[in-house]
Formats: structure tokens, sequence, C-alpha cells
């Protein structure tokens, strides 16, 4: 039996409170990144949701804001970098995915995506465990382990045709760690906030060693809070 905090079963009230509201941010802003929004991802999205409410109680999986601010800060701007995403059947990676953001969100709109979570935190790991369970999610894992890590075990070498972050890993060293993953025609998806130039020309450096070139800048203004989203996207070419 779940025992929660006076804040959390308030929280959850108002979760229930706000569903017609929930829907109309969800599928409002998916319609106006291009994203197709089933009733069945809509369902998903709101277990996903309640879910990350209980657990952020016991772990730091986000920063909540307000209850009507999750859904755009986290959800949405996940879905911003589906439109980058080449192969829709492939198998994408989700480097450092914390309370599974942006490969869940993604998952639920791409069903046909093989995703995997990599997550160095056990208690996050276990968290997306159970989500996967809660929300019956197919075709998607979660890897406990870093990314530099990965390469040793032979499955995952050049084994994924996406590879996605929201975590805050420098450019250099991510297209670095990403190399050994990351399949031949492969795309990198680095979302950042703010963009910082040095780091972009670092990047530049890196990308002879590795074969992986900046393939487009592209800001994205994320739908209901109008807060900015740049994704970076680079091309493995060899």
């Amino acid at each position: 039996m779940r025992i929660f905090s006076i804040d959390t079963i308030v929280f959850l009230c108002q979760i229930d409170a706000m569903e017609f509201d929930f829907r109309t941010i969800m599928i409002r802003g998916s319609k106006e990144l291009g994203v197709a929004m089933s009733d069945d991802a809509l369902a998903q999205f709101e277990k996903y949701f309640k879910e990350i409410i209980i657990w952020n109680e016991k772990i730091n999986l986000i920063s909540v804001r307000s209850v009507l601010a999750l859904p755009s800060r986290h959800f949405l701007d996940s879905l911003t970098a589906c439109s980058f995403i080449a192969n829709r059947d492939g198998k994408l990676l989700d480097v450092g995915s914390g309370a599974g953001l942006p490969g869940i969100p993604i998952k639920i709109t791409n069903p046909s995506l093989h995703v995997t979570l990599l997550e160095s935190s056990r208690k996050k790991t276990s968290f997306l465990k159970h989500v996967i369970r809660t929300i019956a999610l197919k075709n998607i894992s979660v890897f406990h382990n870093r990314l530099e890590d990965l390469p040793l075990r032979p499955s995952h070498r050049q084994a994924f045709d996406t590879v996605i972050t929201r975590a805050s890993l420098k450019l250099p060293q991510l297209i670095t760690l990403t190399s050994p993953v990351l399949a031949v025609n492969g795309v990198l998806i680095a979302m950042k906030g703010p963009l910082d130039n040095k780091e972009i020309e670092a990047s530049k450096k890196v990308s002879k060693k590795t074969g992986i070139y900046l393939d487009g800048m592209h800001t994205i203004s994320v739908p209901i809070s109008g807060e900015s989203r740049n994704c970076l996207v680079y091309k493995k070419v060899s």
C-alpha cells in the first residue's frame, strides 16, 4: 500500500480535476509539433504523469513548479525532437534518461521505435522499469550503465540509428562517447537550452575524429510554455 504526503495527495487531486486541461494541452501541443496523438497515447501520458508525481517524492526526478507546467515543460518539450528522427522503425538510445525524458514521450508517440533508456542512477532505473510496466510499453528497455561503458558490450557497438539526450553533456564529450554506439548514417540529437558558440566550435574538432558532423541547428518554440528548445542534429557519415 502506498502512503503519500498531504502535498502529494493534493497534487494528485489537482491532476484528476484537470483531466480536460491536460488532454487539451497535449492534443493542442502535439498538433502544433506535427506529432500524432492517439487516445491510447493520451491515456499512457496521463498514467506516466501521475507516476512521476508519486515517485518524485522519493527521488529527485524533475523540478515541480506547477501541475499545468509539467505537460509542456517535459512531455511536449521531449516531442520537439520527433521530426529529426529519421528511422521511426529503428533503434533509439536515450542517454541520461532520468525520468524517461525524452525517451518515453518519444516512444509513446512512435510505437514502432525500439527504445533503450540509459541511466546511471539505480533509483531512477527502478522508476523507469516501473513506468514501462505500468503504462504497458513494448519494445523498450532500461540499461543501468554509463555511456562510456556501453561499447564494452559488442551488441551495442554501432547498434543505434538514433541517439538522443536532454542531459547536460558538453557536445565534444557527447560526440566522442556516442561514436562507438551510433550506426553509420545514424543521427545524434542533442537537446539544448541556450546555445554556446564556443561549445559548438569545439565540437567541430571532434567531428573530424569521429565522422559525426553537424547536420543542422533548429530552434523550436515549445507549445503552451513558449520556451525555446534548441535541437542540434548530427549525422555519422563514417
